[in-house]
């Protein structure tokens, strides 16, 4: 078990490395020009896998002025979680041509059919009492429900401390 670490939106993350896809290296990046992916696929344990999105900042949920930058921000995440999540399906179905992940372990210790699907947004700014009225906001979307639907998932906005706490994770600030 190697423990490495990753710098993404201006915080440190800890990962076993064996047990961590990085989406943004795959062969689809290179061949589908605009497509957005995930920051991190985790494998946390034998039955579930985590689906992970970093940012810095979120427009603010709590002001209608915002509802455009609002939508935006949505938009975005959707096409990366939608874009990580067939992608992730395509090669643990063996559907795909991406060769450099077909052996990659987390792929193949994975029944996707039977794991537990987390989508994880951790927002590096966002404090504690905002967190619940981003998940509404997000959750809300057709195009979030869609997607936890047809997928099986469960969506999560946390910051860097909810995501240590309830993930056991490694999170640092930069």
């Amino acid at each position: 078990m190697a423990i490495k670490e990753y710098e993404e939106s201006e915080m440190s993350f800890s990962f076993d490395e064996s047990n961590l896809l990085l989406p943004e290296e795959a062969d689809w990046q290179t061949r589908w020009e605009g497509v957005k992916v995930v920051d991190f696929i985790w494998k946390k344990s034998d039955k579930n896998l985590v689906i992970i999105e970093v940012k810095t900042s979120s427009p603010n949920f709590t002001s209608e002025k915002n509802q455009d930058n609002q939508s935006k921000y949505i938009q975005t995440l959707f096409e990366k979680f939608n874009a990580s999540i067939h992608s992730l399906m395509g090669l643990t179905l063996d559907r795909s041509n991406y060769s450099r992940f077909e052996k990659h372990p987390v792929i193949h210790s994975l029944d996707t059919l039977k794991n537990e699907i987390n989508i994880i947004l951790i927002i590096k700014t966002a404090k504690d009492e905002w967190l619940p009225t981003i998940q509404d906001a997000i959750n809300t979307t057709s195009l979030f429900q869609n997607i936890c639907k047809s997928a099986g998932v469960k969506f999560s906005v946390l910051n860097p401390e909810k995501a240590n706490k309830l993930l056991k994770m490694n999170i640092t600030h930069k």
